[in-house]
């Protein structure tokens, strides 16, 4: 993207001289997150083993015996609830399989579908579907035309326009960084009423689920806690997770707290210190069973 350069125009190189190094991503609507995959199942209404669609490897590709028809779906099991925008269904490099057209559907348990959620039509390597936010455990691509081969699928990924509590939220992409500094991969350490925030976060899974912290912290003492706040610096309490001293700054511990009560829907969260002036220094947390 040649946005944001110094001087007339961008440099030639990987790099903008002078300006911070990037990183990989995207922040345009519908392509900010990608929903973890910890798990999926899919099932092709004509049978068979359609693993490969969702295993989380593109090099392996799903493709049934049977020639594209209207009415051949893949069903996915997410396992739990997540929160979505956008569907893709990579080919690879086959410029064969693509299908003629599909509909997306999804449901919360399986059983009650209701109308599709997009129609895509056309063909390419990769084909998206994007779509108002949902929140549901099962995805359903029904295709809507019949084609001279059948279609191949390496991999269906699953995009939110916010980052998935399920994921692994890195302390140096948080939106909101207070009473600490910002490092390249963690927090300095943060004093009492430091925190880090991230915004827009989808919690789908139907369990309590538990905060799991890679921290390090120098001895802080009985009393040192990080508190999940929901919504707000001083929102409803999510979970509260004691301190340990894990034998320095640079000593890195994962410690980890069941949340008190389920969490679903979107909400801004913020991990707050509290305790003591210097409490942890923080790499990531995530937030699942």
């Amino acid at each position: 993207m040649t946005t944001g350069v110094r001087g007339a125009g961008p440099d030639q190189g990987a790099y903008e001289y002078g300006a911070p190094i990037w990183s990989a991503g995207c922040d345009l609507p519908g392509c900010e997150s990608r929903v973890r995959n910890d798990g999926w199942k899919a099932t092709f209404s004509g049978g068979g083993d359609a693993s490969a669609a969702v295993d989380g490897v593109q090099t392996t590709q799903w493709r049934p015996d049977a020639a594209q028809a209207a009415g051949q779906s893949l069903t996915l099991d997410l396992g739990a609830a997540k929160t979505f925008s956008r569907l893709a269904i990579d080919a690879g490099l086959d410029a064969t399989g693509h299908p003629y057209g599909f509909t997306v559907s999804v449901s919360r348990d399986g059983r009650d579908w209701g109308s599709p959620v997009a129609r895509v039509a056309g063909r390419s390597f990769t084909q998206d579907a994007v779509f108002a936010q949902r929140t549901a455990r099962y995805v359903r691509i029904e295709l809507t035309a019949a084609g001279d081969v059948p279609w191949a699928v390496n991999e269906i990924r699953l995009y939110a326009d916010g980052p998935d509590a399920a994921a692994t939220l890195q302390a140096e992409r948080a939106q909101v960084v207070r009473g600490g500094e910002r490092g390249d991969a963690a927090t300095g350490v943060l004093g009492s009423g430091g925190l880090i925030g991230f915004r827009q976060v989808s919690f789908g899974a139907d369990a309590p689920g538990r905060l799991t912290v890679r921290m390090a912290s120098a001895g802080c003492g009985g009393g040192c806690v990080l508190r999940l706040r929901l919504d707000g610096p001083e929102g409803r309490v999510a979970a509260t997770l004691p301190v340990p001293d894990t034998g320095g700054a640079d000593q890195w511990r994962e410690r980890s707290v069941r949340l008190a009560r389920a969490v679903t829907g979107t909400h801004d969260v913020y991990l707050v210190a509290s305790g003591a002036r210097k409490v942890a220094a923080v790499d990531w947390l995530t937030v699942r069973d």
